[in-house]
């Protein structure tokens, strides 16, 4: 591998990185999108029954109805529940943001998936031979060639064998999964980096309280805009919709992330150890 193809390899490396960040952000943002029950369980335990003119069906069919014209499009509705028409511009909004979201989820975790599908077969291609030019390196790098910090290594495991070019697209996607700073390849980072960008903006939101976060939150994806400023009576949806409930969404999103970052770097060191040995 020269050095034109290890630069190229780190800038894919970067890629990969950010592709998964994006990956652990919009799958994370999408639990509480596509999760109702979530919002069930609020109804239940708030107890929003006991103190809204409306039952449980009618709150949790409004509800439904608002999230369906987010996601899916169609007419807007919030059932039963009176509603605005600038209060469907919001929502309007926020089905640009919803899908998007979603549209980001789906293309980077079929790519991710397509990376390490490619990377199981590889390595059971690869990794496993036993011939007698292979025994004794350590890793799939190392059966591939030579090892990834050596700026010559070779981009083959055989060079008799029919298949040796595809060894070596491989032993190049082995290196780009084990190259970054401090030997730690573009999983790792991408685990990193959200969970300790959210770690903190929690502490941030902890200390500037969640009322103005909420805020800020809204001046930043719906800019020049105070339509998310609901009128209860006008947009009765916003009633069955209580701060808690957003807290707890954005917790439930943080917990996600967290969880989605500790696998991304297990998968990473896992992958190091399988791949250089």
């Amino acid at each position: 591998m020269n050095n034109k193809t290890i630069s190229r390899s780190r800038a894919a490396a970067a890629a990969l990185t950010i592709l998964t960040v994006i990956f652990i952000l919009s799958a994370s943002v999408a639990v509480p999108l596509l999760w109702r029950g979530f919002f069930y369980l609020h109804v239940r335990l708030l107890h929003m029954t006991e103190y809204l003119p409306w039952t449980y069906e009618e709150i949790c069919g409004a509800f439904n109805e608002m999230m369906d014209y987010c996601i899916f499009g169609g007419e807007f509705s919030t059932g039963v529940l009176r509603w605005s028409e600038e209060g469907m511009r919001h929502f309007a909004d926020c089905r640009v943001l919803f899908r998007l979201d979603l549209i980001l989820f789906a293309v980077s975790g079929a790519v991710l998936a397509a990376v390490f599908i490619t990377v199981f077969f590889g390595i059971q291609k690869c990794g496993c031979r036993d011939t007698a030019s292979t025994r004794g390196r350590k890793g799939v790098l190392g059966q591939c060639g030579r090892s990834p910090s050596d700026s010559e290594m070779h981009g083959q495991c055989d060079r008799n064998s029919s298949e040796s070019g595809t060894t070596g697209q491989f032993s190049v996607l082995a290196f780009v999964l084990t190259t970054g700073p401090l030997d730690r390849g573009p999983f790792f980072w991408a685990g990193i980096i959200p969970s300790a960008v959210f770690i903190a903006l929690g502490l941030i939101i902890w200390a500037a309280g969640f009322d103005r976060a909420f805020i800020v939150f809204h001046k930043l994806f719906f800019p020049g805009k105070d339509n998310w400023i609901f009128d209860p009576a006008a947009d009765e949806i916003i009633n069955v919709l209580p701060e808690l409930f957003f807290l707890d969404c954005a917790v439930l999103i943080a917990v996600f992330i967290l969880l989605w970052s500790v696998v991304f770097i297990a998968a990473d060191m896992k992958l190091c150890r399988r791949l250089k040995g």
